[in-house]
């Protein structure tokens, strides 16, 4: 890994570990707001690298949720195994317009396999 890579990496995961830190510490916390979610498409260049790694550490951060824009090398079987296996749901993802008119069923049939009640 280049120094510049790894620099960036290292602000994105300080970037999320103080983002968590103040939100889990903060006054609203426990006042009724829901979980906070992460967009995974923020960590996309780390889910290529350490697909499960990196939702292992998001949800060592504190996230109980988070959103895909597209499932990176695993299926969505396989994902949602992970999901469970580190605490995380996942219940909307991204699908492209193109994706939705070609393939609406698979669309759905993608987000029933990873239990996601919406489709952004």
């Amino acid at each position: 890994m280049t120094d510049n890579r790894a620099k960036s990496r290292r602000k994105i995961l300080t970037s999320l570990l103080a983002s968590s830190t103040a939100l889990l510490a903060g006054p609203a916390r426990g006042k009724g707001l829901p979980d906070l979610g992460l967009q995974l498409y923020t960590v996309r260049s780390l889910l290529t690298q350490d697909y499960e790694g990196t939702l292992a550490r998001i949800a060592g951060l504190g996230y109980r949720a988070v959103e895909f824009a597209g499932l990176y090398p695993a299926s969505p079987r396989e994902t949602l195994a992970m999901l469970k296996r580190h605490g995380l749901a996942a219940p909307s993802g991204h699908a492209n317009q193109e994706e939705l008119e070609r393939d609406l069923p698979g669309a759905f049939t993608t987000a029933n396999e990873l239990e996601q009640q919406f489709i952004v």
